[in-house]
């Protein structure tokens, strides 16, 4: 078995009076997959001009993007050939998001137990993450790389640790799912491929979650594209109540 690696990048903000969705996405995959798919990904942005994707500035063409506008052609080329990388090289995708809403109906003590619903939804992803690893020899961990958020990566370290100790979730005793996380670090998705890849799918995470409860909905493209792969992806609603200290 070859070692896994899995990428992770955020949206929304706990602290936006506006926002109604804060979540964490992200992909997994083996290293040597990992290794092959960034001198194809580069190749790609190379050709169509861009040195790197950030799905907010190509979705309202901004930054490099800004000549895009309107070209829908060139759009949808770019987007075809990333998803393709991702079907080809990316193992499963995964994403954990949380009602904003429900968050503030907590109590302050409840709150102050989660202490952000960032982290809440980190920790979703990383037992899904370590979930992963469980049929690896004993030795195998799985990395983590998050893109590096200043607001929240002072405190990130310490929460990696505590969870390489005890992970939540039903399955920690039978699988010691805490042990399968292996080193911590973070990234600039400017430079990290996997990181990109992480924005995309995070990307499509908090539009489709706002956006499926609107009347005769249907996912957007990239979306459909990402519930299409192999291993279909691991989305889901952070559940409060399994992640509070008993009695809490």
């Amino acid at each position: 078995m070859l070692p896994l690696r899995g990428y992770f990048d955020e949206t929304g903000h706990s602290a936006d009076p506006e926002g109604h969705v804060c979540g964490v996405g992200g992909a997994i995959s083996t290293s040597e997959k990992w290794t092959e798919c960034e001198p194809v990904w580069k190749a790609i942005l190379d050709r169509f001009g861009v040195t790197h994707l950030h799905m907010v500035d190509f979705a309202h063409s901004r930054g490099e993007f800004t000549s895009w506008r309107d070209d829908n052609e060139r759009r949808e080329a770019f987007l075809k050939e990333l998803m393709d990388l991702i079907h080809r090289y990316v193992d499963i995708c995964v994403g954990a998001w949380v009602s904003l809403e429900e968050f503030k109906k907590l109590t302050t003590e409840q709150q102050k137990a989660i202490r952000n619903p960032y982290f809440a939804c980190f920790q979703e992803c990383w037992r899904v993450a370590a979930v992963q690893a469980v049929n690896l020899p004993a030795d195998e961990k799985i990395d983590i790389v998050v893109a590096h958020q200043p607001e929240h990566s002072g405190e990130a370290t310490p929460l990696a640790e505590a969870l390489r100790v005890e992970l939540p979730g039903t399955l920690n005793e039978m699988f010691a799912l805490g042990r399968r996380l292996g080193t911590y670090s973070t990234g600039d998705p400017k430079n990290v491929v996997g990181l990109q890849v992480a924005d995309l799918v995070v990307y499509e995470i908090s539009l489709y979650v706002q956006r499926q409860c609107t009347p005769d909905y249907k996912p957007r493209w990239p979306m459909r594209r990402l519930l299409e792969m192999k291993h279909p992806p691991n989305f889901l609603k952070v559940d409060f109540t399994r992640l509070l200290p008993a009695g809490c």
